[in-house]
């Protein structure tokens, strides 16, 4: 039994390696490229992408019904039972089949209404059809993926995933650079992309004698009934961010929407990296609370304050130098992005205290099931907000949006805690490494709002990598004891537990 534990927990391990590597290589493939995408791209373009991509992640739950939840919940159950998983995998496709029918011939006969109301200013042939396609063809492969992961086929997904995104890049580089294609190239190079992903997925399943084609109601049942209740919680993020995106376009343009794209793209580094070490941390968080370790609030105190310590050298490094970063890696046209990429920050900055609340919150019971009450309240304030804001402030506003709505999502996950009892957090001291971190973006980027519109000019970014160094000075004097601590209580814990196996 402790072989197969051991064996489980490296496999649990390795497929998060995985995962993480393949986000990472994926992200930083884009950013390369960047500096090239900028060049053939102009910021509509960029406004059109965003806009199809944000309407394709709406719908992309309306056709799937959360049914790729449902399999990787599921699968476990009939993994012995080869013509039921087989069943149970033919059903979800049929659904997902049927309903990405439904909206193909749903969005075209509302053409008229989605295109003052969602594609204003977009071509709905052949832009929206094309974005239509490459969604029917994610939403099968998004299945078959969900169906591998739970078989923990972790490197066959990661690999999948990279290639995809290389074989995507490649083709984007020949349609916009060698054809001169445009937003159009980009939407060619991502139907390809994704035709070959969904051929992958037909080669695998007939290989593997994985599906039967049917539809199977006991199943189909089943499954929506664990499936369906999870789409307002999955759907509202997308929404929130696709509404906002579409009160951009039509107060200000598509140009702003592209520019705003760019700016979310720079500053969804913290969360990529905040989430990445959530992955980790919510495992063994999980494993503290189960054995119920002597010293175990000092220890998740250390990890939860240390961990943020690290968090704010991202949020400061990326808030200061956003404006050099952007005005290195894009074209002239884009420059103005930077602007945005603080107050991005500063709302990503919040968002790693919620992390900590949601992984208690996912331990018990009696709250997990309740997690989607505040994405629900969350988002419906950023469209509140969004639409207050975004015709007065245009990104900005929409940047504040998401600001005050990372902010209420944070505190009601702290409320809902509440029941959960105290395990070691110290709310206070999390907030305030946060807010030190903010002080320090704030007195280096208020000269560049005021003294450099364009350009970078040499002494304010000397002023910015001094107060860098002054944030980092005054980490390592704040962190000290804490490191300290942490490694006695390390040793502490390998006493207890030598003596308990005594």
């Amino acid at each position: 039994m402790n072989k197969e534990r051991r064996g489980s927990s490296r496999l649990l391990f390795g497929n998060s390696i995985f995962y993480v590597v393949a986000d990472f290589l994926s992200r930083g493939l884009h950013f390369i490229l960047l500096p090239i995408y900028t060049i053939f791209l102009t910021t509509e373009d960029y406004g059109i992408q965003n806009i199809i991509t944000s309407f394709n992640s709406v719908m992309c739950y309306v056709i799937l019904l959360c049914l790729d939840s449902a399999a990787l919940r599921f699968y476990s159950e009939y993994k012995d039972d080869k013509y039921t998983m087989k069943r149970f995998y033919g059903t979800a496709m049929s659904i997902i089949c049927f309903f990405a029918v439904a909206v193909v011939i749903g969005c075209i006969f509302l053409q008229g209404i989605l295109s003052k109301l969602v594609f204003k200013g977009i071509e709905f042939y052949p832009y929206v059809i094309l974005g239509l396609t490459i969604l029917v063809l994610d939403s099968i492969y998004t299945l078959h993926r969900r169906i591998l992961e739970a078989q923990q086929k972790g490197k066959t997904v990661a690999v999948v995933g990279f290639l995809a995104v290389l074989f995507s890049s490649i083709i984007t580089l020949v349609m916009i650079g060698v054809f001169k294609l445009g937003i159009y190239g980009v939407l060619i190079a991502t139907l390809c992309t994704s035709l070959a992903t969904v051929c992958f997925a037909v080669i695998d399943i007939k290989k593997n004698d994985m599906l039967t084609v049917c539809f199977d109601k006991i199943l189909a049942k089943k499954m929506l009934s664990y499936s369906l209740p999870l789409i307002p919680h999955q759907i509202s993020g997308y929404l929130a961010t696709l509404i906002s995106k579409i009160f951009l376009n039509t107060s200000n343009s598509l140009s702003t929407v592209g520019l705003y794209g760019i700016a979310t793209q720079f500053s969804s580094v913290v969360d990529l990296f905040q989430d990445s070490v959530s992955r980790a941390y919510r495992p063994w968080l999980f494993e503290k609370l189960e054995n119920k370790d002597v010293l175990q609030k000092l220890e998740i105190q250390n990890i939860s304050t240390l961990l943020i310590s690290l968090y704010t050298v991202i949020y400061v490094g990326l808030g200061l130098f956003a404006q050099e970063i952007i005005l290195f890696m894009t074209a002239s046209n884009y420059h103005s992005a930077w602007r945005v990429v603080p107050i991005l920050v500063v709302a990503m900055s919040f968002r790693s205290v919620y992390y900590f609340y949601l992984a208690q919150c996912l331990y018990y019971t009696r709250t997990s099931n309740k997690i989607f009450i505040a994405s629900i309240t969350a988002n419906l304030s950023n469209i509140v907000a969004a639409s207050v804001l975004v015709p007065k402030y245009g990104m900005y506003g929409s940047a504040m949006a998401s600001l005050i709505s990372i902010v209420i999502n944070t505190c009601i996950m702290i409320i809902l805690n509440k029941p959960n009892g105290d395990i070691g957090y110290k709310l206070l001291d999390l907030l305030s490494r946060i807010f030190v971190s903010w002080i320090f973006i704030f007195v280096g980027i208020i000269p560049c709002y005021i003294y450099s519109e364009s350009g970078i000019q040499i002494l304010l970014f000397f002023y910015k990598i001094i107060v860098a160094c002054l944030y980092l000075f005054w980490l390592w004097i704040q962190n000290r004891k804490k490191i300290y601590m942490y490694t006695e209580t390390s040793s502490i814990l390998e006493l207890v537990k030598k003596i308990r196996r005594r």
